[in-house]
């Protein structure tokens, strides 16, 4: 086999495998809030991930997915949650 078709794990992953232009991607800081009371029993929840619409930076892969790095691709998700304890 052709040397240059070996992946890193391959080859003992040494220094530089992997990298090339475009390589690389900025990390991104989301904010996440919520808001909770309680009254007796009942529980209810308010909250915003990605408070400000962050988009996730441009990753370029041989096969694109939506989970790729951990980023969040949602975007800004508004939810409320209730609950009821007997």
């Amino acid at each position: 086999a052709n040397g240059n078709l070996l992946t890193c794990s391959q080859i003992g992953n040494p220094k530089g495998c992997g990298d090339w232009e475009g390589n690389e991607a900025p990390g991104v800081f989301y904010t996440d809030v919520s808001f909770s009371y309680k009254f007796k029993n009942v529980s209810l929840t308010v909250g915003v991930d990605n408070l400000f619409d962050k988009d996730p930076p441009f990753v370029q892969t041989s096969i694109p997915t939506l989970t790729d790095a951990g980023y969040d691709f949602t975007g800004r998700f508004i939810y409320m949650k209730t609950s009821i304890k007997f």
